[in-house]
């Protein structure tokens, strides 16, 4: 590792073995570097460690602006860009406040790839061929701990996968990401079969002003939702379209989060909410999609969608219409009084605080 910046240049000024060192750039081609300044660049470029601390006072204060850390005193310098071969982390590595975000010596390597891949997430598989990469022989719970105590790693709820905060945030702040529940639980199955839904979905597509306090996602199987973060909301459902990739997970389609919402209306938490947004989705839905996203879908499915979006998109409900005659009286929502009753649909509603039929395409 060069002590150049990536212009070419170094700056700064430091106190190096009692003689100041000034501002320089390569730029000066006509002033010959200081002794010392060719003794710093040769120690740092160098294979030893420990070379570069004997060009400091004993009382120096070290800042790599780059990753934003600071070593106060001789002892701590030398190793501040090493690791040492072999090294287990030592107990004291836990003890500096959260607030300096300092290095532990003997994981500098691993906060060096860290800094250098930027990843989001960080699970233990992955902590686990750092550290082998990096000869730390502590177990991988043990070096989890002392970035988590120094604030490198965050928690995500989710065991063994971590956030990662880098020199970037100043300090170990989460970047407040509304997917990372979802985020964190595929890192560590990365082939479940779930996606954002609903409300959460039409606001990764855009349709949405605001996603809700805790996401939606749809598992494939109950058992799989089961399984979900207990802070988001889970419901089951198996889309027939491929989910897309938005905003770092998978996302249902807008025909499948309609397809959805018509297949278990009770699974949207506010419909009073939903008329924000479902306008919006309606508007971007593709009939081609949404054929095939119906193909073998129960009737009752095929009604309520329907008569949900009638008056948004009569050029889908009338081709949703010629799928097949309808079989039997529908319920929107639980059997109870009825708030709407659509003979065209054989839709019997309990639940829309609104009439679908009068809602005007956007």
């Amino acid at each position: 590792m060069t002590a150049t910046l990536g212009d070419g240049t170094y700056a700064g000024t430091a106190s190096v073995a009692g003689t100041t060192v000034a501002k320089h750039t390569s730029s000066d081609a006509h002033q010959q570097a200081p002794a010392v300044a060719s003794a710093w660049a040769a120690a740092w470029n160098g294979s030893d460690p420990h070379r570069p601390a004997r060009l400091f006072t004993r009382n120096v204060t070290y800042t790599d602006n780059a990753i934003g850390v600071t070593a106060t005193g001789r002892a701590e310098t030398p190793e501040h860009a090493s690791v040492r071969s072999g090294s287990q982390v030592p107990e004291s590595d836990s003890r500096t406040s959260l607030m300096t975000r300092t290095i532990p010596p003997s994981l500098g390597g691993i906060l060096e790839d860290l800094e250098l891949e930027q990843p989001v997430l960080v699970t233990s598989g992955q902590l686990s061929e750092l550290a082998e990469r990096h000869g730390v022989r502590s177990p991988v719970r043990v070096v989890a701990a002392r970035l988590r105590e120094r604030g490198w790693l965050l928690a995500t709820g989710q065991r063994g996968v971590w956030e990662f905060a880098p020199a970037a945030v100043a300090g170990p702040y989460s970047r407040n990401e509304p997917v990372m529940p979802l985020r964190a639980f595929l890192a560590q199955r990365p082939s479940a079969r779930c996606a954002l839904t609903l409300q959460t979905a039409a606001w990764a597509h855009g349709a949405a002003d605001r996603v809700p306090n805790r996401i939606e996602i749809a598992a494939a199987t109950a058992d799989l939702a089961k399984q979900l973060p207990a802070t988001t909301t889970a419901s089951v459902f198996a889309p027939y379209l491929d989910p897309q990739e938005l905003r770092g997970v998978p996302v249902l389609t807008r025909e499948s989060v309609l397809t959805h919402m018509a297949t278990s209306p009770r699974a949207v938490r506010s419909w009073a909410s939903a008329l924000e947004w479902l306008p919006n989705l309606a508007a971007e839905t593709s009939w081609d999609r949404l054929s095939l996203e119906l193909a073998g879908r129960p009737t009752a499915t095929i009604a309520r969608l329907g008569y949900l979006i009638q008056g948004l998109r009569p050029d889908l409900a009338t081709a949703i219409h010629g799928l097949g005659p309808l079989r039997g009286k529908t319920w929107f929502g639980a059997r109870g009084p009825l708030l709407h009753h659509d003979n065209a649909w054989q839709v019997a509603d309990t639940i829309l605080p609104f009439d679908p039929r009068a809602l005007a395409a956007t």
